[in-house]
């Protein structure tokens, strides 16, 4: 799991998220680039993803699926 403590994180390329995300209270993803998406995850079954607030972007999250 990746968990980010209450903050404002400014993020200039998309994260790959290869597991749980979690986010404390005031957690704030704010992308920097407009053409990027925040969150990318290939293959979300039982993925959790919870408690983060997101500003800017092309996306908050890219997700897909093998199936």
């Amino acid at each position: 799991m990746v968990f980010f403590p209450s903050g404002k994180y400014l993020v200039s390329d998309t994260i790959e998220a290869g597991a749980d995300v979690e986010g404390e209270r005031m957690a704030v993803i704010q992308q920097k680039t407009a053409e990027k998406d925040s969150f990318f995850h290939a293959d979300t079954w039982r993925w959790h993803l919870s408690g983060l607030t997101f500003v800017a972007g092309r996306h908050h999250l890219d997700i897909g699926n093998n199936n």
